[in-house]
């Protein structure tokens, strides 16, 4: 069994759906405290150990979802465990990763919840020191790991090459515009050569450019609908997504991270991760200088 610790974000969104999904639940727990239960699960896994600054929000999770240890210090989670999760916290700017150093220099494996990170240098601190440690890191948005992307993979081939694609999704543009961006990043692929944002604040429109000639449109509005909306144009034809069931994507995300302790292999080419966090604080350095921004 992979023995997991999860430090910070323990009664977060994020962090209570990906304890429920490996570890199960106390359902009526869960629906007496108002909480979304994915009910998918998955097997040979368990998150042994928890901490929070807030101990009596790692000590909730633990009753509701059957964590074995509620530790006093993150330092705590990093023994006799196989790897750690750091779930994203609110508010943003992200700081949940700013707590991952520590694993890496211990070399425990890590999912560092999206986005890695809100500042490119530190991100690429992060990686850098993946690499350096050897140490498994993987970091993204649970979108690319989305059923409705799945289901529509031979139309998508059917219609390659792509030349040109639209995604959107709400909120802020580099905390939530990360899912429409992989999204459909996970369809075209790493390359970019630039980012133009001619949107304006709140109301992000921005041209992803690639070095081949290819093109997103990446539109990010605070306060439009909650939807992820993905177009697709090729050559040979056009494909929409819309992307919906949310209890599918993070279950699939975490069945990823849990092929990477298995295998020791990356889900996500660590460069890849690099890139798309370029692209949104890109996008944001565009908007306030008015210029298009070289990757």
């Amino acid at each position: 069994m992979i023995k997991i610790g999860l430090v910070g974000g323990a009664m977060g969104f994020h962090g209570f759906v990906f304890t429920c999904i490996i570890n199960g639940c106390d359902d009526k727990k869960v629906e007496a405290a108002k909480l979304w239960n994915p009910k998918l699960r998955l097997e040979g896994a368990k998150i042994v150990k928890v901490w929070d600054s807030k101990r009596e929000d790692a000590e909730k999770l633990a009753e509701m979802c059957y964590v074995d240890e509620v530790c006093p210090t993150p330092e705590g989670v990093a023994e006799n465990v196989d790897t750690v999760i750091i779930p994203d916290a609110p508010p943003y700017p992200s700081k949940h990763q700013k707590l991952a150093f520590p694993f890496l220099e211990k070399r425990i494996p890590l999912f560092i919840d999206k986005p890695l990170s809100n500042d490119v240098k530190e991100a690429e601190k992060i990686v850098a020191m993946a690499q350096e440690n050897n140490v498994l890191l993987m970091s993204c948005s649970a979108l690319r790991y989305s059923r409705e992307l799945k289901e529509a993979q031979e139309e998508i081939d059917a219609i390659k090459p792509i030349i040109t694609a639209s995604a959107y999704g709400p909120n802020d543009l580099v905390y939530y515009g990360i899912h429409p961006l992989e999204l459909c990043y996970t369809v075209m692929g790493p390359g970019v050569e630039s980012v133009y944002n001619v949107g304006k604040e709140d109301r992000h429109i921005v041209r992803i450019a690639y070095k081949d000639g290819r093109t997103i449109v990446l539109q990010v509005f605070k306060d439009a609908c909650n939807v992820f909306h993905l177009n697709l144009y090729g050559k040979k034809g056009w494909k929409s997504i819309i992307v919906k069931d949310s209890a599918y994507f993070y279950w699939n995300m975490m069945n990823h991270f849990l092929w990477m302790i298995r295998e020791r292999k990356y889900p996500i080419p660590l460069e890849n991760t690099l890139e798309i966090i370029k692209i949104l604080v890109s996008a944001k350095e565009s908007l306030e200088t008015g210029k298009e921004v070289l990757l």
